[in-house]
């Protein structure tokens, strides 16, 4: 289990999701906020770009899309 306080909040307020939404991710997931993440990744509930950037800033920690990167595959 990943505890992150912050991330729902955080995806209210960039309007990622709604109040009511957020408390139902926190009831279903039991606080586990990556099992959230993961849950509106495959439920495109909202941009996954949108969702790793929101992560990152619950942590504290920089996102950068791998796909848009100097390292990518020929």
């Amino acid at each position: 289990m990943i505890k992150n306080p912050k991330f729902l909040k955080l995806l209210v307020s960039q309007g990622l999701v709604v109040e009511q939404a957020a408390r139902y991710l926190l009831e279903r997931y039991k606080e586990d906020a990556f099992a959230a993440l993961m849950h509106l990744v495959r439920t495109s509930a909202a941009n996954k770009n949108r969702l790793g950037r929101a992560w990152g800033d619950s942590l504290g920690v920089a996102y950068m899309d791998l796909r848009t990167s100097l390292f990518q595959r020929p």
